[in-house]
């Protein structure tokens, strides 16, 4: 079979250092030649996640873990209607403060045990923070909105009780990040080892883990909607791309999520391969150290509204958007992605023109531009966003290069440190309501708020928002919230969405991609 000269290259250079640097299935003695109807999987993926318990990580890698061990109480089908899973049915108060969940009885942990609605009250205490022993809850804290707690009115019904009213409360239930937990094998654990060894309800059960090399898991045989065709699924961390994608073309791999569209060519061209892709509601932004209303300080550059300004004007977002994604993304205006409940076009407020960023320069004090640092990280998305952002911003008398930190340090400095000047933010909500990304970045103390700032009008109008349920007023306090973000104080300025994708063995079959990165493995056969 013929492969392409751009793949030849870059087998040349790169076969010889594979095994020892790129993939690291730990699967070599399970392979069989290939063939059809094999009993495993091989899924690549480019790192590690930090956790495996649901709730504890979120993002594209530690989606597709969760996926495969965990379930929630409801989920969300292709249109974005909710339906049943581990809930059979639902019930909401009229006064919309409790939500009250009709349990299945067929479901089990992978320990056997059966899940129950003390599982449920747990699993959200947990999340929500609201357990002593683990005051801070999970990263699923920002999905429990106004949680108060949950009533177990009998072993499979729930009662779940808010304190305000939140329009997007089932959708975030249906949060991948959100997934219920065994409360008896939790709190005999603890949290540490309970780490180590997951245990979930969904369709594959966790064995084992390699640091650094893989992760294990085997089909879970009392799996309540349908035991997985495939029965052992091995996730390989590669950490080389350009070997991940070889190791694909050999066949020691058979899926890799997230390899670049640069590959697209590669893939396509092999008659044993087969390319994915979706849109994907994951956005990129150039975010600023504001320091705006904190008392933590910003940028001595960037606290100025007239130097953030004069970066938006500098901005080609065409370049950007198709250097960044290989032209696979798509410029965006509004901070909230298409299709995502109190979305709206919002206008481009800073359209290029280096004239008139060169003025606002001259009117901060900046007339001969300065030297400053874009920090990043080597990610694609990242790392070729702020290289060609460097350049853009020579053109009006910046003097910008680039500030490589290791992945913790970078989200470190922008989420709690502010020791930077103007970064890369890339975000992707796994929940299609426009409060999720813009009060989990742009409200007064929000855990990812970058651009380290507090403005009490936008925190007063994201509040409104949150619990309105008429969408039309929705659409309109949240077209405020950006006209004070974007236009008035210039936080962040947006550059482009990006595509999801994957490339996998032909022969594989019902694979299709996910926007969300949650590729459904138990779906797929041989």
């Amino acid at each position: 079979m013929v492969r392409s000269s751009k793949f030849l290259s870059i087998l040349i250079i790169l076969v010889l250092s594979l095994f020892g640097a790129g993939c690291g299935s730990g699967a070599g003695d399970l392979r069989v030649s290939g063939e059809a109807g094999k009993d495993y999987l091989v899924f690549g993926i480019s790192q590690e996640p930090k956790y495996l318990t649901a709730g504890r990580s979120n993002g594209q890698i530690p989606n597709i873990l969760q996926t495969q061990m965990y379930n929630n109480l409801i989920s969300l089908d292709e249109e974005g209607n909710c339906r049943p899973e581990l809930a059979e049915s639902w019930s909401v108060s009229e006064d919309g403060l409790t939500y009250t969940f009709y349990l299945r009885k067929d479901v089990r942990f992978h320990n056997g045990e059966p899940m129950t609605a003390e599982d449920v009250a747990f699993s959200l205490d947990y999340h929500a923070g609201k357990l002593a022993d683990y005051p801070g809850g999970t990263q699923a804290k920002s999905f429990l909105t106004y949680y108060d707690s949950a009533e177990i009115l009998d072993d499979y019904t729930v009662a779940v009780h808010y304190t305000d009213v939140y329009g997007p409360t089932l959708p975030c239930l249906a949060d991948v990040i959100v997934g219920i937990l065994p409360k008896k094998a939790f709190l005999e654990m603890g949290q540490d080892l309970f780490e180590a060894s997951p245990i979930g309800t969904g369709p594959y059960r966790f064995v084992e883990s390699k640091p650094g090399t893989s992760m294990e898991l085997l089909a879970n045989e009392v799996y309540f909607d349908g035991v997985p065709a495939i029965p052992h699924l091995i996730f390989s961390v590669c950490s080389d791309m350009d070997a991940a994608v070889i190791a694909l073309e050999s066949g020691e791999l058979d899926f890799l999520a997230g390899p670049s569209v640069s590959y697209r060519e590669i893939v396509e061209g092999s008659p044993w391969l087969t390319w994915y892709c979706a849109d994907s509601p994951g956005q990129a932004w150039i975010v600023f150290n504001t320091g705006l209303g904190t008392d933590r300080g910003g940028s001595r550059f960037f606290s100025d509204l007239r130097v953030r300004q004069a970066v938006a004007f500098a901005v080609d977002q065409e370049e950007l958007t198709q250097m960044a994604t290989d032209g696979s993304g798509k410029p965006v205006t509004s901070l909230i992605p298409e299709g995502f409940a109190g979305y709206s076009p919002m206008p481009d407020y800073y359209p290029k023109d280096a004239d008139q960023a060169r003025s606002l320069l001259a009117e901060a004090g900046y007339p001969d531009g300065f030297s400053v640092k874009v920090r990043t990280i080597t990610t694609s998305t990242y790392y070729k966003l702020a290289e060609v952002l460097t350049g853009q911003l020579r053109e009006i008398g910046i003097d910008a290069s680039l500030e490589v930190l290791e992945a913790g340090a970078y989200w470190a400095s922008l989420m709690s440190d502010y020791d930077y000047d103007i970064a890369i933010g890339n975000y992707t909500a796994t929940t299609p309501d426009a409060d999720i990304p813009l009060m989990q970045h742009y409200a007064t103390g929000a855990y990812l708020n970058y651009s380290n700032h507090s403005i009490m009008e936008l925190d007063q109008v994201l509040t409104e928002a949150r619990g309105e349920l008429e969408e039309e007023k929705r659409v309109k306090l949240y077209r405020r919230a950006m006209e004070l973000i974007l236009k008035e104080n210039c936080l962040v300025v947006p550059v482009c969405s990006f595509a999801v994708t994957g490339a996998g063995d032909s022969r594989l079959k019902h694979v299709e991609a996910a926007p969300y990165s949650d590729w459904k493995v138990y779906q797929w056969t041989w």
